[in-house]
């Protein structure tokens, strides 16, 4: 194919020596180096998506993009290349910064430890780039990895960053945290109220970003043998906190994914893709398939 491609470029050069002139007879004229420079563009298109069909990089983002994520454990636990920001880098092109830590949530935490890693006081971080609350704080986390995430999220160059997904929530949800506070929109101890926060904080900073936010995904609650879907937290459903989230980004025009409804995880597949007695952390088959997801929506939306 490509051969061809260059055997017509060569007749192509042919024609425009032998013919370089602008033939012109009453109100018509004809252009032949314009008509060659249009053609030419034209199959030099063509040959460099051929190039990139040939090197697997047809479709994806250009080299360099950076996609932050921000999520909890479910995107922590795994270890850099297993986990589903491993998979978004390898499906789009986009180099991820995991920013996944264990226990956090997208509001305010009792825990002063855990409030650290909060989605709203994260965005603190970055806008402000002052990391003091986290750095006193990520010694006291779950997981053992959280100190080399939190690194290599502080040295992230938002100006550089093109890309971010809001992941988090299964934490809210867990917790019973109350979905919203009618008298106070940006209320930061509320679900609702601490993502709006988190957004506007981090657009009005840097309102080049894209932003793709992500519903929690189902969970099998092993201590009492049923699904999330049977159970109040706080008198809440988990179908409402996952309509709160899909709600506010609606709101700000953003697009979103609900992992909840569409990945279709369940009551009867649920231990094909969680990890051995765990109803919500996945294994490789389930962070690739939720990594796969985010990383078609991605492409579609931003690219």
């Amino acid at each position: 194919m490509k051969r061809t491609i260059s055997l017509l470029l060569s007749v192509i050069v042919l024609l425009s020596v032998l013919t370089g002139c602008n033939i012109s007879g009453g109100e018509k004229s004809y252009d032949y180096k314009d008509s060659y420079d249009r053609l030419y563009q034209s199959v030099m298109e063509q040959e460099y998506a051929i190039d990139a069909l040939e090197n697997g990089t047809a479709g994806k983002f250009a080299e360099g993009e950076i996609c932050v994520c921000f999520g909890d454990s479910l995107l922590g636990l795994p270890e850099s290349g297993e986990d589903y920001a491993s998979v978004i880098a390898a499906e789009t092109g986009l180099t991820t910064v995991n920013a996944g830590f264990g226990a956090a949530s997208i509001a305010k935490n009792p825990n002063e430890a855990y409030d650290a890693f909060s989605l709203c006081r994260l965005v603190n971080a970055v806008v402000n780039g002052d990391w003091t609350l986290q750095d006193a704080r990520v010694a006291e986390l779950p997981l053992p990895n959280s100190a080399a995430r939190l690194a290599a999220l502080k040295e992230v160059d938002w100006s550089k960053v093109s890309v971010v997904t809001l992941g988090m929530g299964l934490n809210d949800i867990n917790d019973g945290y109350v979905i919203e506070n009618a008298e106070n929109a940006k209320d930061i101890t509320t679900v609702k109220g601490a993502l709006r926060y988190s957004i506007e904080t981090l657009l009005t900073k840097y309102p080049h970003l894209k932003i793709m936010v992500l519903t929690p995904t189902y969970r099998y609650m092993y201590n009492s043998n049923v699904g999330c879907d049977e159970i109040l937290y706080n008198g809440s459903t988990y179908e409402q906190y996952i309509d709160a989230i899909i709600s506010v980004a609606e709101e700000y025009k953003l697009p979103y994914i609900d992992l909840y409804r569409t990945l279709g995880f369940n009551a009867y597949n649920f231990k094909y893709y969680y990890l051995e007695g765990d109803g919500t952390h996945l294994n490789s088959k389930g962070n690739t398939r939720i990594g796969k997801r985010i990383s078609n929506e991605l492409l579609r939306e931003f690219n």
